[in-house]
């Protein structure tokens, strides 16, 4: 939208916002109304989207917004960066949402058992249609702030294979593959094991090159 149709930039974040919410939209009509598998699902769509993402933009997109968001992001306030910020506010609402709203005590009544769920007066379908708009558009924003982080989006490369750190990072916050069990705080800490895994091993990684140089 930016490089092609010169559209504003907070349109076409926008733009991106809204094209993983239709995303998730899609996925969820899939499993609610044709009752497929949801993983298939989701890999398969996954696979589709990275297709056409590469049809859509084949070259890397570089330097695409004047401002280095990079830098204006890690100055933050009082030393704690605005994306730092941002993620815990996303955190608190979630936590908010799953543990004391009607929506997030069906979700999880759901996932114990949908056909109970549903006998008690739970419409499964539509919650079940909501959760993956409202993850699509999530997975949107922070497509979004990971562009905006790196001021490129090289549609061959960004993001692959991340969908094994998530699922990694919330099966080790406690949260059952089949729903029904789990909580923000468990996936925040399996996110922060995981980031921290990772760090350390890098870290190791260049220690040992460096001290390898001649």
């Amino acid at each position: 939208m930016v490089t092609e149709l010169g559209a504003p930039p907070v349109v076409a974040l926008i733009g991106g916002v809204v094209a993983c919410a239709a995303v998730g939209f899609a996925n969820g009509i899939l499993i609610t109304r044709l009752e497929l598998s949801p993983i298939i699902v989701t890999l398969g769509m996954l696979t589709a989207v990275r297709g056409i993402a590469l049809l859509l933009a084949p070259n890397s997109i570089y330097a695409f917004f004047d401002i280095d968001f990079a830098s204006v992001s890690f100055t933050g306030i009082f030393g704690i960066p605005y994306y730092g910020i941002f993620a815990a506010i996303v955190v608190a609402a979630g936590a908010f949402v799953l543990a004391w709203s009607p929506v997030g005590r069906h979700a999880l009544a759901i996932g114990v058992n949908e056909e109970a769920a549903f006998l008690s007066g739970i419409n499964s379908k539509r919650t079940i249609l909501a959760a993956f708009v409202v993850t699509g558009a999530m997975a949107g924003v922070a497509g979004v702030m990971y562009a905006l982080l790196l001021n490129s989006a090289p549609s061959g490369s960004l993001g692959v294979l991340f969908e094994l750190d998530v699922l990694t990072a919330v099966m080790l916050g406690g949260v059952a593959f089949n729903g029904g069990r789990g909580t923000i705080r468990g996936v925040v800490l399996g996110v922060l094991f995981l980031a921290i895994l990772q760090n350390g091993l890098s870290r190791s990684h260049q220690h040992r090159r460096i001290r390898s140089t001649p």
